[in-house]
């Protein structure tokens, strides 16, 4: 998981009007860089949540998803930049009172990741002998 912040108007011209643009974008440069199902098992939780997610536009995954992706050999990477504004004020550069819940959306979205990984990667008993 690569995470950054994103300035509040890199996004407001994408979402619906008046919305102010949108919360999450997530990157896995078109499905090259990350398994689909995770990158929608991410995009699932984060909109269970009430945030309003994009993928790949206008962020589809930099350096990190584009040299470190390759889901063809089990190591994936997906890029979340997530809006500013749901938990600072930009211009005092201070935190709001969404910052906790931000907080806890993300260690909620933590913990959803490591049990599909676990679940994922765990050893596979094929035959009872």
């Amino acid at each position: 998981i690569d995470c950054h912040s994103m300035p509040a108007s890199a996004t407001t011209h994408l979402g619906p009007p008046g919305m102010g643009g949108v919360d999450v974008v997530l990157g896995d440069r078109f499905g090259n860089s990350c398994a689909p199902d995770m990158a929608q098992l991410v995009e699932d939780r984060l909109r269970l949540h009430g945030l309003r997610v994009l993928r790949n536009k206008p962020y589809a995954g930099g350096f990190i998803a584009q040299n470190h992706g390759a889901p063809h050999r089990g190591q994936h990477a997906l890029q979340i930049e997530i809006n500013r504004s749901l938990y600072m004020d930009e211009t005092r550069l201070e935190k709001t009172s969404g910052f906790q819940e931000i907080y806890e959306t993300i260690a909620d979205l933590n913990k959803t990741l490591l049990s599909f990984l676990e679940e994922r990667m765990s050893p596979r008993q094929v035959a009872a002998e």
